[in-house]
């Protein structure tokens, strides 16, 4: 409009990459997913350990600086942008976490649990490497299972000052 009035644009993509899938769990795969999806919920193809397709996240933007007399004493400045999120990367977490398979379990080495630290930093337990060979698993799978559909995509806002 005049050489005071200065205008940007720009844009941004953020692509968050999960480069190996976590744990399956065929037998939560194969008996919940369908008493799940008979209840009329629509898991949109999700299963245990399976990470979401790779997403762009498109972020563009618009700024403007007006120095309204030209000697750089006032100005008004603003903008407007779509923002992705800071990136909450505990959610997808959970596929390799919480996938019914890899949490849950008590274990035990050789009737022995583990025993809370004492205060000089060594196990309470006497710690022998042969122990370790041989843990008995009680319980079975259980715990949460996190799902996300494959096209997961993460919290974005429209901002503006």
């Amino acid at each position: 409009m005049n050489e005071n009035l200065k205008l940007t644009g720009g844009i941004r993509v953020d692509i968050p990459i999960f480069l190996t899938d976590g744990v399956e769990n065929s037998q939560f795969d194969n008996t919940t997913i369908p008493i799940i999806e008979c209840e009329g919920y629509d898991l949109e193809g999700s299963t245990a350990g399976k990470v979401p397709s790779t997403q762009l996240h498109w972020s563009p933007r618009f700024g403007f600086n007006w120095d309204i007399s030209g000697k750089k004493s006032t100005q008004i400045r603003g903008g407007l942008g779509i923002f992705t999120s800071r990136i909450p990367y505990v959610w997808p977490g959970g596929i390799y976490l919480r996938n019914g398979k890899t949490s849950g379990f008590t274990v035990l080495f050789n009737g022995a649990g583990f025993a809370p630290p004492s205060g000089d930093g060594s196990l309470g337990i006497p710690f022998e490497p042969d122990l370790i060979k041989q843990p008995a698993i009680t319980g079975g799978p259980q715990g949460d299972v996190d799902l996300f559909a494959d096209n997961f995509k993460f919290p974005q806002i429209f901002k503006a000052s």
